[in-house]
């Protein structure tokens, strides 16, 4: 058995002093991790608005282009629809004269 060894002044005061240290060192700066560089998140929103807005214009340009092809192919068809009737009702009064004309005989047959 080991013998009791009393406690001293000098190891209170040593233990209080270690104390105190610990105490101490709880509330000195800790070693901050690297912080990550200075970023302009006002420029990247800004940036990033740009190219929102760069795409819906090109997607409207896009729309517009578009639908100005749908009308011309229309006027297209129109115009031929118009001139296919011009045609048609030319021939019909060509028919007409001819059916009209053609049945009339074309003279006597004595001269």
């Amino acid at each position: 058995m080991k013998s009791f060894k009393p406690i001293s002044f000098e190891d209170r005061l040593a233990a209080q002093a270690e104390a105190k240290k610990a105490m101490l060192e709880k509330f000195k700066p800790k070693p901050a991790a690297r912080e990550k560089p200075y970023v302009d998140t006002a420029a990247q929103r800004q940036a990033e608005l740009e190219r929102i807005r760069a795409e819906r214009q090109a997607a409207r340009e896009a729309k517009k282009a578009a639908a100005a092809e749908v009308e011309r192919q229309r006027q297209e068809a129109e115009a031929k629809e118009r001139e296919a009737q011009a045609a048609n009702k030319a021939a019909n009064a060509r028919a007409a004269l001819l059916a009209m004309y053609g049945t009339k005989k074309r003279g006597s047959g004595s001269k």
